[in-house]
């Protein structure tokens, strides 16, 4: 399991820290409301400078060229309203105040704000800087989005079902669909019958090969389908027929978008039913079946290193190029120790409670032939009192490494684990990725979850306070190394339907085929056919490139800009190396500043893509929370609306016969 799983839970936590205060008497701030407020502030302040910009071009053109309607006998103009220039002045005070405390911060641009304020919380000032942005964003998304607000009276769900009905049946009867579902079909067969792999990998194979699949042709039908919809009838005069019709504009827009949207559902829904068929009548290898075919419900913990010899030890990088995980050193001091503030409830429940994990092996020596590395693990409760330790070793001989599987000690080492609040289990044999466990006793949990560890006797292990429960892992081999992250260990709370699991990780490409269908069909009001196709999967392909490009955007890359980059190549220098700050270099850095000013403005327009790879949770054998879908659909409905509005006034731009 070599995959970063990072839930978006704590998305969904409102929690306001205490304020606290400096020695120079400046009140700190974190983001009050915690994460969920700090990305609509930051929607607010990315979707709000675009719609500033669209603002100004829209009022300039509508005061310079004036459409005028009378209404009870009076002129009004009816591109720029009074309700649309008093929101965009208070937008432009609030921007001005914002570049005030810009400047006030030392000067510093958007991306070095950022960079100084990761880790910490805010000051005063950064603060404001922080509210007076996403306010004058604000009030700037209210005046561009007002008159779209303003018009949905005037439209109708019966008007938008024609609209789209008729979408569907073109999109059918052009049969475009149903040859790349032909293609796609290739891509259900067994993984196995074309390369070879571990048993325990079949699965995974299987799912990644089918996704990979259904990404490539369902998103790349959906994007021509939307992006020569609208350029088709303007070429053909039909849409001439359609807008002296009683229709809006728009109504046109929403019926292509949820018509085209409509038959890749049918035929993702299609799809997802024969992949899961397939799997479910399929012979699954039993390895591949106990790893991955399952919906897993995880309990994850905080993680740190410790180690008694260096007070402040991060892990050790063995110099992989993946750093996603950092390594423990075997037979030494070196621990991972994992916290978790909350533990399962277990009240009348006796059977042990699964702890998994899956750790990668990283060998300096070759070792025996089929023989893994060994690792030990010490569970400790906020109970667990030191004192205590030579009677609890006592208590534990001849009961460690005990298994569910003899009741008779099974059930001693369950009422220790609740006496003593600890629980050991010595030198367990793991392989490099792959998915073991140990049973825990219930009574852990029950020691755990009474009491309350804020305001009890907080009893130190290594100079950390216990949470509700901690699990320490110790490497045993020598010259072996064992590589872990935060989301390789938890607390196994119940497992859910695989299947319905499947369903609910074909969502996420769902979510990408609106996100490709919203750009094209916005894109296509306004730019011919292959612009439109060009525009959209551009910027799609670009959200798989996200970290990267912000990489390069905030100057976070080794060898500086593209400008820098070429110099380095026509002076053959080393990109760690640090060139000589002459004019030119110098000349060369402000280019490369105004390139990175540019890209983070167009970073802002690339769609996050990425996180939408719930497929790979599935294929993991982990469950898909409703929360994380939750989040996951309000991420999307702030990146697809902005373009929808942007496609309003775009369509009203277009010079066509009303």
């Amino acid at each position: 399991m070599n995959l970063s799983f990072a839930p978006l839970l704590g998305v969904m936590k409102f929690e306001v820290p205490p304020v606290t205060f400096t020695q120079y008497g400046i009140r700190y701030y974190p983001f009050p409301g915690g994460r969920m407020l700090e990305i609509i502030v930051n929607w607010m302040q990315d979707v709000g400078g675009f719609a500033m910009l669209g603002l100004v071009f829209w009022l300039l053109n509508g005061l310079m060229n004036p459409v005028y309607d009378i209404v009870n006998g009076q002129k009004r103009n009816r591109l720029v309203t009074p309700w649309m220039l008093i929101l965009s002045a208070l937008a432009i005070v609030f921007y001005l105040v914002t570049f005030g405390l810009m400047w006030w911060l030392s000067g510093m641009t958007d991306a070095e704000i950022f960079l100084s304020r990761k880790g910490r919380i805010l000051s005063l000032m950064e603060w404001a800087y922080e509210y007076s942005f996403a306010l004058g964003g604000f009030f700037a998304i209210l005046a561009f989005a007002g008159p779209v607000f303003m018009d949905i009276p005037r439209f109708r769900i019966g008007r938008i079902y024609a609209i789209a009905k008729l979408s569907f049946k073109e999109a059918f009867r052009r049969r475009i669909v149903w040859v790349f579902l032909s293609i796609l079909v290739l891509y259900l067969f067994p993984a196995r019958w074309f390369f070879r792999e571990k048993p325990e990998d079949e699965l995974k194979s299987i799912i990644d090969v089918t996704t990979r699949g259904m990404n490539v042709l369902l998103i790349s039908v959906g994007l021509l389908l939307a992006s020569f919809s609208i350029p088709n009838d303007i070429k053909s005069l039909t849409i001439h027929t359609i807008v002296t019709k009683p229709v809006e504009r728009f109504e046109l827009v929403l019926g292509r978008f949820f018509g085209y949207l409509g038959i890749i559902t049918m035929a993702l829904a299609l799809m997802t039913g024969l992949g899961l068929l397939l799997i479910n009548t399929g012979n699954l290898a039993e390895e591949a079946a106990e790893e991955s075919f399952k919906s897993r419900v995880a309990l994850y913990g905080d993680m740190e290193f410790s180690s008694k010899k260096t007070a402040d030890f991060v892990g050790i990088d063995v110099g992989r190029e993946d750093v996603y995980r950092k390594y423990i050193a075997g037979a030494s001091s070196h621990t991972a120790v994992w916290s978790f503030k909350n533990v399962p409830d277990v009240s009348g429940q006796t059977d042990p409670m699964p702890l998994e994990f899956a750790f990668d092996v990283y060998r300096t020596t070759k070792g025996e032939e089929g023989r893994g590395v060994f690792v030990s693990f010490d569970l400790m409760t906020h109970k667990w009192d030191p004192s205590r330790e030579a009677e609890f070793n006592t208590a534990m001989q001849g009961l460690v490494n005990v298994k569910p599987e003899d009741p008779a000690k099974w059930e001693k080492v369950d009422k220790v684990a609740e006496e003593f609040g600890r629980y050991l289990f010595k030198s367990l044999q793991i392989y490099d990725y792959h998915t073991s466990s140990i049973p825990v006793p219930a009574g852990l949990f029950r020691n755990a979850a009474s009491g309350d560890p804020s305001k009890d006797e907080a009893i130190q292990v290594g100079g950390r306070p216990l949470r509700r429960l901690q699990v320490t892992v110790r490497c045993d081999t020598p010259t072996q190394f064992v590589g872990v992250a935060k989301y390789d260990l938890y607390i196994l709370e119940s497992e859910g339907n695989f299947s319905f699991n499947y369903f609910k990780g074909s969502i996420g490409l769902w979510f990408r085929l609106i996100v490709a269908i919203a750009i094209a069909v916005a894109c296509s009001t306004y730019l011919a056919g292959v612009l439109s196709f060009l525009c959209a999967l551009f910027l799609f392909i670009g959200g798989f490139f996200l970290e990267f490009i912000q990489e390069l955007a905030l100057n976070l890359n080794v060898g500086g800009g593209p400008f820098e980059s070429l110099t380095r190549l026509i002076n053959k220098s080393v990109a760690a190396a640090e060139l000589d700050p002459t004019p030119t270099i110098r000349a060369v850095k402000m280019l490369d500043g105004g390139y990175r000013w540019v890209l983070r403005r167009v970073m802002n327009v690339i769609p996050n893509v990425d996180s939408y790879g719930l497929s790979e949770y599935v294929a993991q054998g982990f469950n898909i929370g409703p929360e994380f879908l939750l989040v996951n659909f309000v991420l999307l409905l702030g990146y697809i609306l902005p373009w929808l509005v942007a496609a309003y006034y775009l369509m009203k731009a277009r010079e066509i016969a009303a």
